[in-house]
């Protein structure tokens, strides 16, 4: 096994309590947000590989015409479909690439690695769907430091504003997918979206660890369908533009789809227009029972809308509609000047459990007694649900 090393730096510091009380402390926000606006340039990514992989990997570059570009302004997308259909041990240059709206897929049992320096660069487009890296019923592949830039800031028609199904990451029915140190920014939809392929066979065994996705139109990360999914240390930010403009939306958009084993540790979502992280399971509602497993651990949000929200059930509810049982619990998190720090909505009696242990919340209108009051307006809050708060 070659040995990978990654180097993540956040050099962004927030004084804003006493790590060994939870004494709120008197913050400057106009500091904190100087510094907050400084995220997207402060995060580096140093991508260090074993030199033997030059020698035992083969490279795009021998898929590229002769004297290929190295500015990333040549459209390579089949050369390098090319490369990625006949190698199963791929190293991309380090430089730039660009590719067309029809994207580029990788097949199973792949492993794909991405030096520092280079990058995925979308063409403009016009189109409200695209996908720049495909995952479609594949398994057995590992991506290594993936960066990938959509078009949201460079579209064919810039008046129109139509679609939000431009993806940086697509997966679908994938199975043994890892994805380490992926950095996607400005798509026209979502940076990752683990959606729904056949719907007998979700994506299964997802590990995404350390993304950063940041300023993506619709959402960071969109989880539709899939168990066993595990996300790591994500740092999303700046999501806006079309709704829901969440950091992380755990969605699914019908009965069919499975929400199971869902395990997000350590994520921090900053500045996102509207929504840190939601759950919204309304349109899984319906006449086959489904069970549902969520666990965020130490969930930090600064300066989103909402830092977290349990979504109302919109659908038209029958008879024949079922609970949906399980458990979704939210561990530790830290809401940071929001407007809104949670929201709760209506479910009708048919959503899973929710459990939220020891919050805590900072607010600029009121450093001392905010988390008290957040503790207090949970535990009364009117939830027509199963909710329980542990407090600190």
């Amino acid at each position: 096994m070659k040995k990978f090393t990654f180097f993540l730096t956040l050099n962004v510091i927030f004084v804003l309590y006493s790590c060994g009380t939870n004494e709120l402390l008197k913050v400057d926000t106009k500091l904190a947000k100087k510094q907050y606006n400084k995220v997207s340039d402060s995060l580096n990514k140093d991508l260090t590989i074993n030199e033997s992989f030059y020698l035992t990997y083969a490279k795009v570059t021998d898929y590229l015409p002769k004297n290929y570009s190295v500015l990333g302004d040549i459209d390579y997308t089949n050369y390098i479909q090319k490369a990625l259909n006949e190698e199963r041990n791929l190293i991309f240059p380090n430089f730039p690439l660009l590719v067309n709206d029809k994207g580029i897929a990788v097949k199973s049992n792949s492993i794909v690695i991405f030096p520092e320096g280079s990058k995925l660069i979308l063409s403009p487009s016009d189109k409200v769907w695209y996908t720049i890296l495909a995952l479609n019923n594949v398994e057995n592949v590992k991506l290594y430091g993936p960066i990938i830039e959509g078009d949201k800031y460079r579209r064919l028609k810039p008046n129109i504003t139509e679609g939000e199904w431009g993806m940086g990451i697509w997966m679908a029915s994938a199975r043994n997918i890892e994805i380490y140190a992926p950095k996607v920014e400005k798509c026209w939809g979502d940076g990752i979206y683990i959606g729904k392929g056949d719907i007998n066979k979700p994506n299964n065994k997802i590990l995404i660890t350390d993304p950063y996705i940041n300023d993506n139109r619709r959402n960071g990360i969109s989880i539709v369908s899939g168990k066993n999914v595990t996300i790591n240390n994500a740092i999303i930010s700046n999501t806006n533009g079309k709704s829901p403009e969440a950091g992380i939306d755990i969605e699914p958009n019908g009965n069919d789809d499975v929400i199971e084993n869902i395990t997000i540790n350590n994520p921090h979502t900053i500045n996102n227009a509207y929504l840190g992280i939601v759950v919204s399971l309304g349109s899984m509602v319906g006449e086959k029972a489904k069970n549902v497993s969520v666990e965020i651990r130490n969930h930090k949000d600064e300066y989103s809308y909402h830092g977290f929200v349990l979504a109302s059930i919109r659908k038209e509810v029958n008879k024949n509609d079922k609970k949906i049982r399980g458990d979704i619990n939210i561990v530790e998190p830290v809401w940071k000047f929001n407007k809104v720090p949670y929201a709760l909505g209506v479910t009708r009696g048919l959503f899973p459990s929710l459990k939220i242990d020891k919050p805590i919340i900072f607010t600029v209108e009121d450093t001392v007694n905010a988390n008290q009051k957040l503790i207090n307006r949970l535990s009364t809050i009117k939830f027509d649900g199963s909710l329980e708060i542990t407090k600190i």
